[in-house]
C-alpha cells in the first residue's frame, strides 16, 4: 500500500500550495494521508485542490482499489 497508493498520492498532493506537512500511514489494505495547511489557506479551496490532486493521481494508482480515495475535512 505504501508504494502503490501512498507514494503516488503524496507526490501529487505535495504540489498543492499551502501544505505545511504531509503524514501518511499504510497497513495491509489501507492507506491514510493527513495534510496540514498553512492557517491562511481557505479550507474549501484546499479541499478542491486536494480533490483535483486525487483525480490527477488516479491513473498512477492500482486499478483494483475497492474505492477511490476520499477526503475528510
Amino acid at each position: 500500500m505504501a508504494t502503490s497508493v501512498a507514494t503516488p498520492l503524496e507526490r501529487q498532493l505535495g504540489l498543492i500550495a499551502g501544505i505545511t506537512q504531509i503524514t501518511s500511514s499504510s497497513t495491509l489494505g489501507s492507506t491514510g494521508v493527513i495534510l496540514q495547511f498553512d492557517l491562511s489557506r481557505n479550507i474549501n479551496g484546499a479541499a478542491r485542490d486536494v480533490q483535483a490532486a486525487i483525480n490527477a493521481s488516479l491513473s498512477n494508482l492500482p486499478t483494483n482499489l475497492p474505492s477511490n480515495p476520499l477526503i475528510v475535512k
